[in-house]
Protein backbone atom coordinates (compact mmCIF):
# COMPACT_ATOMS: atom_id res chain seq x y z
CA UNK A 1 0.00 0.00 0.00
CA UNK A 2 3.18 2.38 0.62
CA UNK A 3 4.16 1.99 -3.07
CA UNK A 4 0.02 3.42 -4.32
CA UNK A 5 0.20 6.03 -2.04
CA UNK A 6 4.02 7.20 -2.69
CA UNK A 7 3.24 6.70 -6.52
CA UNK A 8 0.18 8.07 -6.72
CA UNK A 9 -2.38 5.47 -7.75
CA UNK A 10 -4.06 5.48 -4.44
CA UNK A 11 -4.97 8.89 -4.13
CA UNK A 12 -4.99 10.64 -0.63
CA UNK A 13 -5.70 14.55 -0.11
CA UNK A 14 -3.69 14.32 3.38
CA UNK A 15 -1.06 12.41 4.58
CA UNK A 16 -0.36 12.51 8.63
CA UNK A 17 3.59 10.88 9.42
CA UNK A 18 3.50 9.85 13.09
CA UNK A 19 7.53 9.53 14.67
CA UNK A 20 9.09 9.16 17.79
CA UNK A 21 12.21 9.27 19.20
CA UNK A 22 12.74 5.49 18.78
CA UNK A 23 12.16 6.46 14.91
CA UNK A 24 12.39 9.57 13.24
CA UNK A 25 10.19 9.82 10.09
CA UNK A 26 11.65 12.57 8.67
CA UNK A 27 13.33 10.72 5.68
CA UNK A 28 10.10 9.25 4.75
CA UNK A 29 8.58 12.94 5.13
CA UNK A 30 11.45 14.03 2.42
CA UNK A 31 10.85 11.10 -0.02
CA UNK A 32 6.89 11.80 0.13
CA UNK A 33 7.50 15.24 -0.90
CA UNK A 34 10.40 14.58 -3.56
CA UNK A 35 7.81 11.95 -5.24
CA UNK A 36 4.58 14.07 -4.85
CA UNK A 37 6.31 17.20 -6.26
CA UNK A 38 6.77 15.59 -9.46
CA UNK A 39 3.18 15.58 -10.07
CA UNK A 40 1.77 19.35 -8.64
CA UNK A 41 2.70 22.67 -9.83
CA UNK A 42 4.26 23.75 -6.51
CA UNK A 43 5.44 22.66 -3.39
CA UNK A 44 5.03 24.88 -0.13
CA UNK A 45 6.89 23.70 2.65
CA UNK A 46 5.79 25.82 6.62
CA UNK A 47 8.72 24.96 8.48
CA UNK A 48 8.66 25.02 12.16
CA UNK A 49 11.96 23.21 12.65
CA UNK A 50 14.62 25.83 13.62
CA UNK A 51 16.64 23.89 11.26
CA UNK A 52 14.95 24.70 8.00
CA UNK A 53 18.37 25.82 6.28
CA UNK A 54 19.57 22.52 6.75
CA UNK A 55 16.89 20.89 5.54
CA UNK A 56 16.82 22.84 2.83
CA UNK A 57 20.00 22.05 1.74
CA UNK A 58 19.40 18.40 2.15
CA UNK A 59 16.17 18.66 -0.60
CA UNK A 60 17.50 21.37 -2.97
CA UNK A 61 19.52 18.73 -5.08
CA UNK A 62 16.33 16.32 -5.27
CA UNK A 63 13.05 18.61 -5.67
CA UNK A 64 12.39 21.05 -9.03
CA UNK A 65 12.56 24.65 -8.94
CA UNK A 66 8.48 25.05 -7.89
CA UNK A 67 9.58 24.29 -4.25
CA UNK A 68 9.11 27.11 -1.78
CA UNK A 69 10.00 27.28 1.77
CA UNK A 70 8.18 29.49 4.31
CA UNK A 71 9.77 30.65 7.75
CA UNK A 72 7.66 29.24 10.66
CA UNK A 73 10.59 28.98 13.32
CA UNK A 74 12.80 32.26 13.44
CA UNK A 75 10.60 33.75 15.68
CA UNK A 76 7.08 31.99 16.39
CA UNK A 77 5.93 33.58 19.81
CA UNK A 78 6.43 37.79 17.98
CA UNK A 79 9.42 38.57 20.48
CA UNK A 80 11.99 39.32 17.45
CA UNK A 81 9.13 41.52 15.34
CA UNK A 82 10.66 40.08 12.14
CA UNK A 83 7.25 40.51 9.94
CA UNK A 84 7.47 37.90 7.47
CA UNK A 85 8.13 35.05 10.19
CA UNK A 86 4.12 33.41 10.99
CA UNK A 87 3.32 34.52 14.56
CA UNK A 88 1.62 31.25 16.49
CA UNK A 89 -1.10 33.83 17.60
CA UNK A 90 -1.95 34.96 13.54
CA UNK A 91 -4.47 32.84 11.54
CA UNK A 92 -2.51 30.56 9.99
CA UNK A 93 -5.12 29.73 6.85
CA UNK A 94 -4.83 33.26 6.33
CA UNK A 95 -0.88 33.26 6.70
CA UNK A 96 -0.80 30.41 4.36
CA UNK A 97 -3.21 31.92 1.68
CA UNK A 98 -0.90 35.13 1.78
CA UNK A 99 2.11 32.92 1.16
CA UNK A 100 0.67 31.21 -1.74
CA UNK A 101 0.15 33.62 -4.32
CA UNK A 102 -0.11 33.03 -8.08
CA UNK A 103 -1.89 28.96 -7.77
CA UNK A 104 -5.22 29.74 -9.21
CA UNK A 105 -6.11 26.32 -11.70
CA UNK A 106 -2.88 25.04 -9.84
CA UNK A 107 -1.65 22.20 -8.30
CA UNK A 108 -0.54 22.52 -4.87
CA UNK A 109 1.21 20.42 -1.75
CA UNK A 110 1.47 22.15 1.63
CA UNK A 111 3.81 20.65 3.78
CA UNK A 112 3.28 21.26 7.46
CA UNK A 113 6.99 20.24 9.43
CA UNK A 114 5.47 19.74 11.94
CA UNK A 115 2.75 19.94 13.96
CA UNK A 116 3.98 20.25 17.55
CA UNK A 117 3.91 24.18 17.49
CA UNK A 118 0.03 24.21 16.97
CA UNK A 119 -1.21 21.47 19.47
CA UNK A 120 1.61 22.94 22.33
CA UNK A 121 0.39 26.51 21.39
CA UNK A 122 -2.73 26.62 20.76
CA UNK A 123 -6.33 23.81 21.48
CA UNK A 124 -5.98 20.28 19.45
CA UNK A 125 -9.37 21.25 17.64
CA UNK A 126 -7.88 24.85 15.95
CA UNK A 127 -5.05 22.05 14.56
CA UNK A 128 -7.67 20.27 12.93
CA UNK A 129 -9.74 23.12 11.74
CA UNK A 130 -6.55 24.05 9.85
CA UNK A 131 -5.73 20.74 8.20
CA UNK A 132 -9.25 21.03 7.18
CA UNK A 133 -9.59 24.05 5.89
CA UNK A 134 -5.83 23.69 4.22
CA UNK A 135 -7.42 20.60 2.22
CA UNK A 136 -10.34 22.48 0.98
CA UNK A 137 -9.38 23.91 -2.86
CA UNK A 138 -11.69 26.78 -2.46
CA UNK A 139 -9.92 28.24 0.43
CA UNK A 140 -6.88 28.16 -0.60
CA UNK A 141 -7.79 29.00 -4.31
CA UNK A 142 -5.69 26.37 -6.09
CA UNK A 143 -7.28 23.15 -8.16
CA UNK A 144 -6.14 20.55 -6.04
CA UNK A 145 -4.43 20.93 -2.28
CA UNK A 146 -3.08 17.95 -0.77
CA UNK A 147 -1.80 18.40 2.30
CA UNK A 148 1.25 16.85 3.91
CA UNK A 149 2.33 16.45 8.07
CA UNK A 150 4.69 15.40 10.59
CA UNK A 151 3.63 14.89 14.26
CA UNK A 152 5.87 13.82 17.10
CA UNK A 153 3.67 11.33 18.53
CA UNK A 154 5.71 11.07 21.84
CA UNK A 155 5.26 14.62 22.65
CA UNK A 156 1.45 14.81 23.27
CA UNK A 157 -0.90 12.24 24.54
CA UNK A 158 -2.56 9.80 23.00
CA UNK A 159 -5.88 11.52 22.97
CA UNK A 160 -4.24 14.47 20.77
CA UNK A 161 -3.10 12.44 18.98
CA UNK A 162 -6.19 10.07 18.01
CA UNK A 163 -7.90 13.65 17.20
CA UNK A 164 -5.53 14.65 14.81
CA UNK A 165 -5.68 11.57 12.93
CA UNK A 166 -9.36 12.08 12.13
CA UNK A 167 -9.18 14.80 9.60
CA UNK A 168 -6.28 12.98 7.98
CA UNK A 169 -7.14 10.02 4.89
CA UNK A 170 -4.02 8.51 5.15
CA UNK A 171 -2.11 7.98 8.42
CA UNK A 172 1.88 6.49 8.65
CA UNK A 173 3.46 5.29 11.75
CA UNK A 174 6.83 4.98 11.66
CA UNK A 175 8.17 2.33 13.74
CA UNK A 176 11.90 1.14 14.70
CA UNK A 177 12.94 -1.63 12.05
CA UNK A 178 12.67 -5.29 12.77
CA UNK A 179 15.81 -6.55 10.73
CA UNK A 180 19.05 -4.81 9.70
CA UNK A 181 18.52 -4.41 5.98
CA UNK A 182 15.12 -1.46 5.85
CA UNK A 183 14.86 1.91 7.23
CA UNK A 184 11.72 1.18 9.37
CA UNK A 185 8.73 -0.49 9.72
CA UNK A 186 5.31 1.39 9.21
CA UNK A 187 1.70 1.00 10.46
CA UNK A 188 -0.75 2.44 7.53
CA UNK A 189 -4.47 3.55 8.12
CA UNK A 190 -5.67 4.70 4.28
CA UNK A 191 -9.43 5.60 4.29
CA UNK A 192 -10.78 5.70 0.43
CA UNK A 193 -13.19 7.94 -0.87
CA UNK A 194 -15.44 5.03 -1.08
CA UNK A 195 -15.48 4.68 2.51
CA UNK A 196 -13.12 2.11 3.42
CA UNK A 197 -10.40 1.54 5.69
CA UNK A 198 -7.49 -0.10 4.83
CA UNK A 199 -4.73 -0.92 7.38
CA UNK A 200 -1.13 -2.92 6.78
CA UNK A 201 2.05 -3.14 7.95
CA UNK A 202 5.02 -2.99 5.90
CA UNK A 203 8.63 -2.50 6.32
CA UNK A 204 10.62 -0.42 3.37
CA UNK A 205 13.82 0.77 2.83
CA UNK A 206 15.04 4.58 1.03
CA UNK A 207 18.08 5.09 -0.87
CA UNK A 208 20.52 8.08 -0.38
CA UNK A 209 18.33 9.90 -3.23
CA UNK A 210 14.91 9.51 -0.82
CA UNK A 211 13.82 6.31 -3.32
CA UNK A 212 11.38 4.23 -1.13
CA UNK A 213 12.47 1.00 -2.50
CA UNK A 214 12.17 -3.07 -0.86
CA UNK A 215 8.52 -2.46 0.44
CA UNK A 216 6.72 -5.43 1.84
CA UNK A 217 4.36 -6.44 3.63
CA UNK A 218 4.90 -7.70 7.87
CA UNK A 219 3.19 -10.89 7.98
CA UNK A 220 2.31 -11.49 11.64
CA UNK A 221 2.54 -14.77 13.09
CA UNK A 222 0.99 -15.62 15.75
CA UNK A 223 1.72 -19.33 18.17
CA UNK A 224 -1.25 -21.17 18.81
CA UNK A 225 -1.58 -23.27 22.52
CA UNK A 226 -1.91 -26.86 22.62
CA UNK A 227 -5.46 -27.61 23.36
CA UNK A 228 -4.50 -29.14 26.83
CA UNK A 229 -2.64 -26.05 27.79
CA UNK A 230 -5.82 -23.69 27.29
CA UNK A 231 -7.40 -22.62 30.38
CA UNK A 232 -10.84 -24.15 30.82
CA UNK A 233 -13.03 -21.70 32.45
CA UNK A 234 -15.03 -23.61 35.53
CA UNK A 235 -18.66 -22.05 35.12
CA UNK A 236 -19.74 -23.23 38.68
CA UNK A 237 -16.43 -21.84 40.76
CA UNK A 238 -17.19 -19.37 42.85
CA UNK A 239 -20.80 -19.48 43.08
CA UNK A 240 -22.78 -18.57 46.59
CA UNK A 241 -24.29 -21.76 46.34
CA UNK A 242 -23.65 -24.77 45.08
CA UNK A 243 -24.73 -26.50 41.04
CA UNK A 244 -22.68 -30.12 41.60
CA UNK A 245 -24.02 -33.25 43.20
CA UNK A 246 -22.44 -35.53 45.27
CA UNK A 247 -22.52 -39.11 44.31
CA UNK A 248 -25.50 -40.48 46.45
CA UNK A 249 -27.60 -37.55 45.44
CA UNK A 250 -26.37 -38.63 42.29
CA UNK A 251 -27.72 -42.26 42.53
CA UNK A 252 -30.98 -40.56 44.29
CA UNK A 253 -31.61 -38.88 40.62
CA UNK A 254 -31.03 -41.56 39.15
CA UNK A 255 -34.09 -43.88 40.84
CA UNK A 256 -36.32 -41.65 40.58
CA UNK A 257 -39.44 -42.17 38.41
CA UNK A 258 -40.78 -39.28 36.40
CA UNK A 259 -44.40 -39.68 34.76
CA UNK A 260 -43.24 -39.29 31.41
CA UNK A 261 -40.74 -42.27 31.61
CA UNK A 262 -41.96 -45.87 30.82
CA UNK A 263 -40.39 -48.40 33.03
CA UNK A 264 -39.82 -51.95 32.58
CA UNK A 265 -43.03 -52.94 34.46
CA UNK A 266 -45.17 -50.07 32.35
CA UNK A 267 -43.65 -51.38 29.11
CA UNK A 268 -44.89 -54.92 30.07
CA UNK A 269 -48.14 -54.22 30.95
CA UNK A 270 -48.92 -52.44 27.43
CA UNK A 271 -47.71 -55.59 25.77
CA UNK A 272 -49.33 -57.98 27.17
CA UNK A 273 -52.87 -58.28 26.48
CA UNK A 274 -55.67 -57.77 29.08
CA UNK A 275 -53.04 -56.94 31.48
CA UNK A 276 -52.66 -53.02 30.22
CA UNK A 277 -52.02 -50.60 33.19
CA UNK A 278 -55.51 -48.74 32.61
CA UNK A 279 -55.61 -44.85 34.28
CA UNK A 280 -58.34 -43.43 35.42
CA UNK A 281 -59.54 -39.91 36.06
CA UNK A 282 -60.98 -38.98 39.41
CA UNK A 283 -63.07 -35.50 39.57
CA UNK A 284 -64.08 -34.53 43.04
CA UNK A 285 -66.07 -31.07 42.55
CA UNK A 286 -65.56 -27.79 44.41
CA UNK A 287 -67.73 -26.05 46.65
CA UNK A 288 -67.51 -23.52 44.21
CA UNK A 289 -68.07 -24.81 41.27
CA UNK A 290 -71.83 -24.49 39.43
CA UNK A 291 -72.77 -27.66 39.28
CA UNK A 292 -76.23 -28.65 37.89
CA UNK A 293 -77.40 -32.37 38.68
CA UNK A 294 -80.33 -31.98 36.20
CA UNK A 295 -80.08 -32.91 32.84
CA UNK A 296 -80.13 -30.29 30.99
CA UNK A 297 -81.64 -31.89 27.77
CA UNK A 298 -85.12 -33.61 30.43
CA UNK A 299 -87.33 -30.76 28.37
CA UNK A 300 -86.54 -32.37 24.89
CA UNK A 301 -88.72 -34.78 23.69
CA UNK A 302 -86.13 -37.65 22.04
Amino acid sequence: MLENIVSGREQSGSILIKDSVQQYGRGLLKALIIEVSNRVDQVHIFSFDPNADEKSQDLSGHLQANVQYHDCSSDPLGWEGTPECYKLQQDFVLYAKESVKGIKDKKVLIVLDSLGPFLLHRVTPYTCQVVSRLKDQDVIGAESVQVMALLHEDLHDEPTSRLVEMVFSTVVTVLPPDRTNCYAVCDILHKKQSGKIMKSKERFSISQNFDIQDVEAVIMLTKRKPEDALDTADPAANLTFNLSLTDAEKEARSQLKLPYMHDDETKHGILQKGTAVHSKIFYQPDEADDFDEEDPDDDLDI
